[in-house]
């Protein structure tokens, strides 16, 4: 997925977009990403890494916003998890 900036605050936060508006995203019992029923291969990840596995929860996109989660997998944080709005990004790559 595309890497964005946005701001929260004062702070600007790198993510990685995960899903768009429409799509339902949702994590495995072994930690993967699931979009729309299919996992997603994370290739730019560490081999064995896992993304939340403790989340069971679905979440579906609303119109108007994205699905961004964070790449240090590691480091689960309150904002790993969020949707913004598109309109608030700037597009890194």
């Amino acid at each position: 997925g595309d890497i964005i900036e946005f701001k929260d605050g004062t702070e600007i936060h790198s993510k990685r977009v995960i899903g768009i508006a429409g799509d339902e995203i949702s994590f495995s019992d072994d930690g993967k990403v699931i979009r729309n029923g299919e996992k997603i291969e994370e290739e730019y990840l560490p081999e064995g890494t896992v993304t939340l596995p403790f989340m069971k929860d679905s979440y579906k996109v609303p119109e108007g916003s994205v699905f961004v989660l964070g790449d240090n997998k590691n480091k689960v944080q309150k904002t790993t998890i969020i949707l913004i709005n598109r309109y608030h990004l700037h597009f890194l790559f």
